[in-house]
């Protein structure tokens, strides 16, 4: 499965960051972090840059396959 991630801004708090995310351009969900993503061994996550707040949770998401 391909996951299409962007990272932005929250309206609510201007210093956190939400993640928005297409799943083969089918469904569209938002989670607060990396570590909610449903994503697994051999998935396909493609990404812009990322906030330095959530560079660990995206290295995480990485080493889970």
């Amino acid at each position: 499965m391909k996951f299409y991630a962007d990272v932005h801004r929250t309206k609510k708090n201007s210093g956190r960051y939400g993640i928005t995310y297409t799943t083969d351009g089918i469904t569209f969900k938002h989670v607060d972090s990396f570590g909610e993503f449903p994503a697994g061994p051999g998935d396909k996550l493609f990404m812009d840059t990322i906030p330095p707040q959530h560079t660990d949770g995206a290295i995480e998401l990485l080493r889970r396959g």
